[in-house]
């Protein structure tokens, strides 16, 4: 069975101040990804080393869900994601701790490129045993997507402090006039904080992206020589470097 597995790490984490402050409120936020966005979720999204943070979807859907609510609420801090899919070399375990395999190989590789690249999300696929493939070598649309991605949420985390504001409240109140109320400002305003942060068109960017997901991974198992199944008992992947730092 193949997973969907997701490294986040926080940019420029070292000039974070309060640390310690800060840490707490992120372990806070992945316990309410936990409760809210549960759709494929099967190993719970958990603080691992340093500032870098995992979980595992069997389905795209919650993951891109959780990848936008976190990119939102870390503001005004920037968060880095890197996306695998693949299999599992170990047991799946309740939290996103203690395993290994392609999928995590996969989500390393992608959080490797966007620390090179300067980009905030990058996707990687590793369907056989082999080395995992990065967006752009093989799979035009695993580049095409990873572009969209992070496109969003270079949008999301690029906001100014009101902009982020009136988009928080917007999403938990859905409604201009109650956010209004609650910022003390006019529904004008909202209106146009709104539209100049792209608050819908990049939420219906994250409405698209789950089948953009699935396409990606139907188009490549099936082009892909290295998706043949492997024998019962045979390894999943190549030792090396795994999804823990």
């Amino acid at each position: 069975m193949r997973y969907w597995a997701v490294i986040g790490d926080l940019a420029r984490s070292r000039r974070i101040r309060h640390r310690a402050e800060f840490q707490r409120r992120l372990e806070t936020l992945l316990d309410q990804v936990n409760r809210r966005f549960t759709t494929g979720l099967v190993s719970r999204w958990v603080v691992t080393a340093g500032d870098e943070f995992q979980a595992l979807y069997v389905h795209p859907e919650g993951l891109v869900q959780a990848v936008h609510f976190l990119c939102e609420e870390i503001w005004p801090q920037r968060a880095r994601f890197g996306v695998g899919y693949g299999g599992l070399a170990t047991a799946l375990k309740d939290e996103a701790v203690g395993m290994d395999g392609p999928a995590f190989y996969a989500a390393r590789a992608a959080l490797e490129e966007a620390k090179r690249g300067r980009y905030l999300v990058r996707v990687a696929v590793a369907l056989g045993p082999g080395r995992p493939r990065h967006p752009r070598d093989s799979y035009p649309m695993a580049g095409a997507v990873s572009d969209i991605w992070d496109l969003v949420a270079k949008v999301v985390q690029g906001r100014h402090r009101s902009e982020q504001a009136v988009a928080r409240w917007y999403r938990e109140l859905g409604k201009q006039v109650l956010v209004a109320e609650r910022l003390g400002i006019s529904q004008g305003a909202v209106s146009k904080s709104l539209a100049r942060g792209l608050y819908l068109e990049t939420k219906n960017v994250v409405r698209h992206l789950p089948a953009l997901l699935r396409d990606l991974t139907s188009c490549t198992e099936l082009t892909d020589p290295l998706a043949e199944r492997q024998p019962p008992g045979a390894p999943l992947a190549t030792p090396g470097e795994g999804g823990q730092p």
